[in-house]
This record gives C-alpha cells, sequence and structure tokens, in this order.
C-alpha cells in the first residue's frame, strides 16, 4: 500500500487503491511525500524510504523595482547626468535557475516605441550619460526564454534657457541719462 503526506496536514494518510509496486501520483498542488509498505500475511507492515515531490507556486514574472539615485527628484537640467537607476527590488518569478541578465530600454519624449538604452549587467544598477530630452528608463531581466520589465522611471530635463542678446553700447557725460 502506498501512503501520502501533503504540506500542511497533520497525518499520513494511506491512497486508496494504490497498491502495485510502482505509484504515479498525476498533478500535484501542494508539496507531498510518499512512502509504500509492505506486509506478508498479515505481519507487521514495514514502510520504504520517503520520497518527497516539491510543488513551487507559480509566480507572475516581475522585473523587480528601479529608482533613479542618488538624486529624490526626477528632474535635471538639460546636459546634466541624473545619477543612475538603482536597483531596489530584483526580478523574479522567471522559471529556472541561475542570475538574471539585464539590459535598459529608453523613450524619448515623443517616442511611441522602447529603444535600448545601451546599459547592461547583472547587478540591475545602471550609471546614465547627460540628459537632453525627457526620457523614461526601464529594466528588462531575462533568464531564459523568460523576459520581464521593472518599473518605468521617467526624468524630465528642464531645456536651458537662452539669456538673448542685449545691445546699447554707449558713452555718456557723467551725471546724464543712459538710453
Amino acid at each position: 500500500t502506498w501512503m501520502r503526506w501533503e504540506d500542511g496536514k497533520p497525518d499520513w494518510e494511506t491512497i486508496s487503491g494504490a497498491t502495485e509496486a510502482s505509484y504515479k501520483p498525476g498533478t500535484l498542488d501542494k508539496t507531498t511525500s510518499y512512502s509504500r509498505g509492505a506486509s506478508q500475511r498479515g505481519c507487521k507492515s514495514y514502510y520504504s524510504n520517503k520520497v518527497t515531490i516539491i510543488v513551487q507556486e507559480t509566480q507572475e514574472p516581475d522585473g523587480g523595482t528601479i529608482m533613479l539615485f542618488p538624486s529624490p527628484s526626477s528632474e535635471v537640467c538639460e546636459g546634466v547626468n541624473p545619477g543612475m537607476l538603482s536597483n531596489t527590488k530584483g526580478a523574479s518569478g522567471c522559471p529556472g535557475a541561475g542570475d538574471y541578465f539585464y539590459s535598459w530600454e529608453k523613450k524619448e519624449e515623443g517616442d511611441d516605441v522602447w529603444v535600448p538604452a545601451g546599459l547592461f549587467g547583472t547587478e540591475g544598477s545602471a550609471g546614465l550619460n547627460k540628459l537632453y530630452k525627457t526620457t523614461s528608463f526601464r529594466r528588462k531581466a531575462t533568464r531564459g526564454d523568460c523576459v520581464a520589465w521593472s518599473n518605468a522611471i521617467t526624468i524630465t530635463v528642464i531645456p536651458k534657457v537662452d539669456g538673448g542678446k542685449i545691445s546699447g553700447n554707449q558713452s555718456v557725460s557723467a551725471g546724464a541719462d543712459a538710453d
């Protein structure tokens, strides 16, 4: 006879009808342990070692969370480096083992499409260059065929102010009004 113990239950239970030498459990939604018992002509049952099938909860792929560091403001003057995009929560939910590979995408003001930003790494943070247009950034996390994106950070660029030109060099006598 086969016995099972499901995660969260207090005791082992006999699996009805499972009397063969092997047992195929079918679809599981909880971590479950199995053991096979054997007895002969009503004598005491002896049980095999325990085998556990761990069921991992499915999770939607999540690209994590990023923030602008060190600036608490998402506004910068034109031509200024705003700092770096910093990882505050790593990517999760993609099946498999190993590190996530991070690349960065950007979308400049007026554009409808995200394009590669030329920033890469496995740490999840990236330094930025000087900005001349309002730009949004997001992190793309990849593990195998699974891809997920972080939140987007928009950095507003404040355009340079043109001081204009003035004219009117003059020579005036002391005490006279200038134009």
